[in-house]
């Protein structure tokens, strides 16, 4: 039996975690106490909403980090070594998260471990975790499972927007001075997780309501009319996901859609306001 393995920056649903038989591993969220810096595991000892509260009324901005390679092998232990254990994690050019997990193999020396790296984060890596987790569930093999991997990987494709630059820009992702001059001028950054793991803006447009429309542009122009798995990823503004998602589904053929608020990982890096799709094409 092959057995899935992830981290928490995927931004993966509980419901869908727990339906899948998904081992999460919590990222460390940090916040700036007066005491100095206190770290918390995400979703376990810092729930989304008091995250969210910090990221808003904080004068000095949470951080996150990769979960230890201790927690990964304390995971990875819990699980019967006669299973083959696969850990995907977010892309290893946006964290560390793929060394700490390499490091557990080591501190895990009697289970058989395999480490991919999506090369993503939220739902862009969390789609291959979903169907790497389904496949396992119907008896594929590891190899089987493997081979997938990159098919899914090429095969999704993730755009998103920000309400501001200002944690972007916090978070050495694009200039302070351009940031400045976004906010001053109500221009929208489209950024798109790219197949090397990066995170790369492609497009500034003036106004939500454009930049919205420009990723659903972009979006029917790569899949067309090709049936698609779709996650419509947002941070604190749901009314405005679950609108951008009935107008997502004018324009793709879609065959499966999840409304998924990001974590603190992911909000922690564009803010919230942040908007997007992460499309999967079948």
């Amino acid at each position: 039996m092959v057995r899935i393995v992830c981290d928490s920056s995927n931004s993966l649903p509980d419901d869908l975690i727990a339906r899948l038989n998904i081992v999460e591993v919590p990222a460390l969220l940090n916040v700036p106490t007066a005491q100095g810096i206190k770290s918390y595991l995400n979703k376990v000892e810092l729930s989304i909403e008091a995250f969210y509260q910090i990221l808003l009324t904080s004068d000095k901005l949470p951080t996150t980090s990769q979960p230890t390679p201790q927690q990964f092998a304390a995971a990875i232990r819990n699980l019967p070594v006669e299973d083959d254990i696969l850990c995907i994690t977010v892309s290893s050019a946006l964290s560390g998260t793929y060394a700490s997990a390499m490091a557990a193999i080591e501190l895990a020396p009697a289970h058989r471990v395999t480490v991919w790296d999506a090369k993503g984060a939220s739902m862009d890596s969390g789609w291959q975790i979903v169907v790497a987790a389904e496949m396992a569930q119907q008896g594929a093999s590891l190899a089987d499972i493997m081979a997938k991997l990159p098919v899914v990987r090429d095969n999704t494709h993730t755009f998103f927007t920000t309400e501001t630059l200002k944690y972007l820009a916090a978070s050495g992702r694009v200039p302070r001075l351009t940031a400045g001059i976004g906010n001053l001028l109500d221009v929208k950054p489209i950024l798109r997780f790219m197949h090397d793991g990066t995170i790369q803006p492609i497009a500034r447009v003036r106004g939500r309501k454009r930049s919205l429309e420009d990723i659903l542009t972009r979006a029917h122009e790569i899949f067309g009319d090709r049936p698609v798995r779709v996650a419509v990823v947002n941070a604190r503004c749901a009314p405005e996901a679950e609108r951008f998602n009935l107008e997502m589904r004018q324009r793709l053929h879609v065959v499966e859609v999840q409304v998924i608020e990001i974590g603190p990982v992911l909000a922690a890096l564009a803010g919230p306001g942040a908007l997007g799709l992460a499309i999967y094409a079948l």
